[in-house]
């Protein structure tokens, strides 16, 4: 049992429900096992921006022949020592403010391609949440929840980057992020290092005002969304009653 301020709650474990990618059969094999997913990815490793960027790490480290596997392993090791507030964070070191930026569209692509709008498997296979969510918001709306506060799931960061695709949300601009468009993406909204930090959460909220009920969405506690109820039910509410996870799921 979790207890909230003295209410107790019963804790159930459902890794279907929130890790739904694990058994959907057709995203394993059209995304999380297909190299073309990454295609992207790799295509930037070869761009002057990746290569050059490698050259001054080599250089500044006193290395030859870094990897990319080695740049993944420092860069990730840099972020642990940020999320952890080290004092000193020996990783960071290695890399310019300018490089960061490049390490960031180079993961981002990764993540856009395997969990957000890069293939509509990503985010249709998580039509059972926003099931859930129109549902909720359908009987609290209705004055059947009044006595319930809220539904929580946690789950991991590949849950949620497909959620927020599935919802329509940090989608800018609305052609597939590329390796050749890294120049026109400094301002895109798909940024994993901020909306898929650790400890990220996204929180749907139904609100009685005097206009009438309204959905707010916040992202890492940020208002990302905000519609009547009505809208959020005409857009989401199709999508929800078709939806059939084994359907979404099934090779083809």
């Amino acid at each position: 049992m979790t207890q909230i301020r003295g209410m107790e709650m019963p804790a159930i474990f459902a890794p279907s429900f929130t890790l739904f990618y694990d058994e959907c059969q057709r995203w394993i094999k059209d995304v999380d096992e297909n190299p073309e997913s990454l295609e992207e990815m790799r295509l930037f490793e070869e761009s002057s921006y990746f290569v050059n960027m490698t050259e001054d790490i080599s250089l500044r480290l006193g290395l030859s022949n870094i990897t990319r596997e080695d740049l993944e392993i420092m860069y990730e090791s840099c972020r642990f020592e940020v999320a952890l507030q080290l004092p000193n964070a020996p990783w960071c070191a290695a890399f310019s403010p300018e490089d960061f930026f490049i390490l960031e569209y180079w993961q981002d692509l990764k993540y856009y391609w395997q969990d957000g709008y890069g293939y509509s498997v990503n985010y249709e296979q998580a039509c059972p949440l926003l099931q859930d969510l129109v549902m909720h918001i359908r009987a609290a709306e209705k004055g059947a929840e009044k006595r319930k506060l809220g539904a929580f799931y946690f789950a991991h960061s590949g849950t949620l980057g497909k959620m927020l695709a599935r919802l329509g949300l940090f989608r800018s601009p609305e052609t597939n992020m590329t390796a050749e468009d890294f120049e026109l993406n400094h301002d895109r909204e798909w940024q994993t290092t901020e909306i898929l930090p650790f400890a990220s959460n996204l929180i749907v909220a139904l609100y009685h005002t005097p206009e009438g009920p309204q959905v707010m969405t916040f992202v890492n506690e940020r208002l990302v969304g905000l519609q009547m109820v009505d809208s959020f039910l005409e857009e989401f509410g199709p999508i929800a009653d078709n939806c059939s996870f084994k359907e979404i799921c099934k090779l083809r």
